[in-house]
């Protein structure tokens, strides 16, 4: 379980990544990958521009690029609007827990396509398939 409790930045409450809303499942889990665990195969995930990734909701899954240019699977935490010094504006930004012990990463909308990747959609039903 995420250890971490994190604070939204919206609304100043306290959000549990592992509390999946009741509205539906949650986007992307993959019976295969645990938090943190580097992407085994590019058909694992899907390149998706700045809209699609801007659809996700809090608590769904996706693969997030790390500083070493590998890409890891996350959790959406929340979504918020941080402050750009250089343009002077906000800008919407999503954090993503990386791991148990509660590490994450934040990504600027700007960078949603280059470094977010949903989880396939064919890798999901072949995990939802009866066994």
């Amino acid at each position: 379980q995420i250890s971490a409790t994190l604070s939204n930045k919206r609304s100043n409450t306290s959000v549990l990544p592992e509390a999946a809303p009741a509205r539906r499942d949650k986007l992307g889990c993959r019976r295969g990958y645990k938090l943190g665990e580097t992407l085994r195969s590019p058909s694992h995930a899907t390149t998706a521009g700045t809209d699609a990734v801007g659809s996700m909701s809090d608590n769904d899954f996706a693969f997030v690029k790390r500083s070493d240019g590998s890409f890891s699977y996350a959790i959406l935490a929340y979504r918020s609007d941080e402050y750009d010094q250089v343009d002077r504006s906000l800008e919407e930004s999503m954090a993503f827990v990386l791991s148990n012990s509660g590490q994450t990463k934040t990504i600027k909308k700007n960078q949603w396509g280059r470094c977010v990747r949903l989880v396939s959609r064919a890798m999901i039903q072949l995990d939802e398939a009866p066994r």
